[in-house]
């Protein structure tokens, strides 16, 4: 019996020893997934034509002057409007808000949809998010790498077991 419990507790150690690899795995593993979520495969590209269909989502940089007009309905120092445009005449557009830039906060803040009307006089450039290609082949091939990796490693384990195999068989006599 001895022979059989030392032998059961090196295959525990051992998968102790691999599960304290997996912790650091999965957190690197989320890691590259979250990184390739929130570079996300796409960029905001400036638009040519002042047409943008109902439903682009834009990102429109305000001017001094925008940003004087538009404290009474979003607040002061706004530098930028992030949105999807519900409907543009020549002179407006008129905007589903989803994240305002301040000047002076480090990070945007979250809107719920509130529709704001901001002339094109007031706005310096306008950008509409598009899906990029080469963001999306890389994003992809980082999947795939990290899937192979993460296969791999459960398909062959972390190691070998330090007893040579063999479970526990009869007593010695």
């Amino acid at each position: 019996m001895p022979a059989q419990y030392a032998s059961a507790q090196r295959r525990a150690q051992g998968a102790d020893l691999r599960m304290g690899v997996a912790r650091p795995l999965r957190r690197g593993v989320g890691l590259v997934l979250l990184l390739i979520q929130l570079g996300g495969c796409y960029s905001y590209i400036p638009v040519a034509t002042p047409q943008l269909p109902a439903g682009a989502r834009v990102s429109m940089d305000l001017t001094d002057r925008g940003r004087m007009e538009l404290t009474d309905r979003v607040g002061p120092g706004v530098r930028r409007l992030g949105g999807t445009i519900v409907a543009t005449t020549d002179t407006t557009l008129l905007l589903s808000v989803s994240t305002v830039d301040f000047i002076d906060v480090p990070v945007p803040v979250r809107w719920n949809g509130e529709r704001v009307l901001v002339a094109r006089g007031l706005l310096s450039e306008v950008r509409e998010r598009r899906l990029s290609r080469s963001r999306s082949w890389l994003a992809a091939g980082l999947l795939v790498l990290v899937t192979a990796g993460v296969s791999t490693l459960a398909l062959t384990g972390f190691g070998a077991d330090r007893d040579g195999g063999g479970g526990g068989g009869g007593d010695d006599q």
